[in-house]
């Protein structure tokens, strides 16, 4: 299949050779290569290695001329843990979410941890679907506009859990259409990972019974009591249909930003320490005893100073800015007394340089969350202890292509993946690596469009006579597809702001394609999707094309995915005085300035997410981006495209360099 979306070769059709899958006796995961002139051989001992095999091999084509080198490699993973995190996806977008999971099986990533919640149907339970369905649309239409859910989370005296509307769409899956996902995932390799939230962010428990909650009066509860019993017969049942669906080998109870604990009669008499180890042992002996390994998220169990040299972990009790007194006990200690075998998600890796030998001196083993390969510091040292398992990229926002490009998280995944199977990478290797991704996103956007860039005849529709210069011969292309785009301009190409008037191209043609070389006049802020930002403050242009027969279509140039400042670079920071926060109440006191963060900060918070739908060119001095537009109506004659400027903000604008027409090669 992916031979024919990928290069438009019948794989049935052999000529003077044949590929062949072989099983061996090797290591899982593990696969080798060999090639000659007539054969190609993948050998590997289960299903992850001769898919990786496949997609080693899919990858080293040249897509320019054709071919595979002769090699003969073996190829084995560096980290054993390589995963994404993501919501259940909405009904129309279980197509999609499937071929999102191609994406990461392709990159030779090995879990998926899925969060359930109350997106699943339970039919013991269905009042927690009816209430999660009432949750979702009253947190997202009571406070219309930006923000929307958010509004609830600064609805108290403290900084409630995040809702996660985005979750199904607002809505739930049936068990079957549950299933058929986790059976897809599992097809490909996939370790399937259901997130059943215990503890905090428990709304989706809480809300329909008001009688578990830790604080019963709160309007939007979201923890539930860990000394009612109730709690645990509620969450045990939720959690039995659960397993019934996805035979999981490891369960993720959640745990993350714990914010009330210790505040009802029942539990106001013991520590923190005390109700966090007495809940995770709870929840330990139940899964034991359907041999399920539990996964928690692990800030709870920190005490450390981090990189700005304040102490996290402390209790918390202070009067908030509305006036109210807040408080939480530390919780830190309940690690000395739960079972070691539990897997540790570790997201405050970006707050200690070394976190992960923490939790290693302690007995336990970790994985980094809410990961970003493509940003963390000192990688080699970092992932070297063998009680360091892996990583897994958190996504955050609607299951969607459009929001995972936006968000740069198709990006996050090729590039945490590369580093989380090869173990040569260090930071020195940023650039070249951001290339290496921006030429395999050829592949993402195959998986996820069922098309790709062909092989291409150019012919240039447009450029300036003079304007702003831009030398696209000396520019590092990266892709080649790109290459074949831009062979019908000169050497040196100019730019025109898109000003009120427009910019009118009359010509006729056809085309499979049009290439738009442009770039913005200035930075945009930043604002990510889990913010439900207004995407129409990002429109800053628009490309009009006029057919022969008065069809008319229209290609949007939007900052941040389809175009970007013409100041662009790809580079890091230097990590200095960057402040990377995880949530208001995890971090208290004042920072010190001088100090390295574990993390870097790009020079642009678009860097991830402009560079699923455009290739950047540079030439040195200036940045063009080139976006392919694919043509609904390539057996149409275009006969005219104006180019608008539709940007709120008079003193923004997109710069257009240049268009050109593709062909298909026939």
């Amino acid at each position: 299949e992916y031979l024919k979306l990928f290069y438009g070769i019948d794989a049935t059709f052999e000529t003077q050779g044949h590929i062949s899958i072989i099983k061996e006796n090797i290591l899982p995961e593990n696969y080798s290569i060999f090639a000659d002139d007539i054969h190609i051989v993948v050998s590997a001992s289960d299903i992850r290695g001769a898919i990786y095999g496949v997609s080693t091999i899919l990858q080293m084509i040249d897509r320019e001329k054709m071919a595979l080198p002769v090699m003969h490699i073996s190829d084995s993973p560096y980290k054993e843990f390589r995963g994404a995190h993501m919501y259940l996806p909405s009904r129309e977008n279980i197509d999609t979410y499937k071929k999102i999971l191609d994406v990461l099986s392709f990159f030779k990533m090995n879990t998926v941890i899925i969060e359930v919640g109350g997106a699943m149907e339970y039919e013991r339970h269905p009042e927690i679907n009816e209430k999660w369905e009432w949750f979702c649309n009253f947190a997202d239409n009571i406070f219309p506009g930006e923000g929307k859910s958010r509004s609830v989370q600064w609805a108290d005296t403290y900084w409630k859990d995040s809702i996660h509307t985005e979750h199904a769409g607002g809505s739930f899956l049936t068990k079957a259409e549950v299933r058929d996902i986790v059976s897809y995932a599992k097809s490909l390799g996939l370790n399937v990972i259901p997130e059943i939230q215990a503890l905090s962010h428990a709304y989706y428990l809480t809300l329909p019974h008001r009688e578990i909650a830790e604080l019963s009066d709160d309007m939007f509860p979201d923890s539930y009591c860990p000394l009612n019993e109730k709690s645990y017969e509620l969450y045990f049942d939720v959690a039995k249909e659960v397993i019934e669906v996805f035979q999981p080998s490891i369960v993720s109870v959640g745990h993350d930003e714990i914010r009330v604990l210790g505040q009802c009669d029942k539990c106001r008499k013991k520590s923190g320490h005390e109700l966090l180890a007495y809940d995770l042992n709870k929840l330990h002996e139940f899964y034991k005893k359907y041999d399920i390994q539990i996964m928690m998220w692990a800030e709870k169990l920190q005490h450390y100073v981090n990189y700005k040299g304040v102490m996290v972990g402390e209790p918390i009790d202070k009067i908030t800015d509305y006036g109210f007194r807040y408080a939480l006990p530390a919780t830190y200690d309940a690690k000395k007394s739960i079972p070691k075998d539990i897997l540790l998600l570790d997201w405050h890796y970006s707050q200690s340089h070394h976190s992960e030998k923490d939790f290693s001196d302690d007995g336990f083993t970790s994985v980094f969350g809410n990961f970003r390969g493509s940003r963390i510091l000192n990688w080699q040292n970092r992932s070297s202890l063998s009680t360091m398992l892996g990583a897994e990229v958190s996504t955050w926002v609607v299951t969607d292509e459009r929001n995972f490009a936006r968000d740069g998280i198709f990006f996050e995944f090729m590039f945490s993946a590369n580093i989380l199977w090869n173990k040569d990478y260090d930071n020195d290797k940023y650039e070249e690596l951001v290339k290496k991704v921006i030429n395999q996103m050829y592949f993402t956007k195959a998986i996820m469009r069922g098309y790709t860039l062909s092989r291409f005849d150019s012919e240039m529709v447009y450029t300036c006579k003079d304007g702003i210069e831009f030398n696209i011969g000396n520019s590092d292309k990266i892709v080649p597809e790109i290459i074949h785009a831009v062979k019908c301009f000169e050497n040196k190409i100019y730019g025109q702001p898109i000003d009120t008037a427009g910019i009118l191209v009359k010509k006729e043609l056809y085309a499979d394609e049009l290439l738009i070389l442009h770039s913005a006049k200035k930075d945009m802020e930043y604002v990510p999707s889990h913010k439900f930002p207004d995407y129409s403050r990002y429109g800053i242009g628009a490309y009009v094309v006029l057919y022969e027969d008065g069809t008319i279509e229209c290609i949007n140039a939007e900052y941040g995915t389809t175009v970007a400042n013409i100041d662009f670079k790809i580079k890091l920071g230097d990590g200095k005085n960057d402040f990377v926060s995880n949530e208001i109440d995890d971090v208290q006191g004042n920072f010190a300035n001088d100090t390295v963060a574990p993390v870097f900060s790009p020079l642009c918070n678009w860097n991830d997410g402009v560079l699923y739908d455009t290739v950047p060119l540079n030439d040195g001095e200036k940045t063009v981006f080139a976006y392919n537009w694919k043509n609904p109506h390539p057996d149409k004659k275009i006969v005219k495209i104006k180019a608008i400027n539709t940007c709120h903000d008079k003193s923004q604008t997109a710069i257009l360099f240049g268009i050109s027409a593709l062909k298909e090669r026939k």
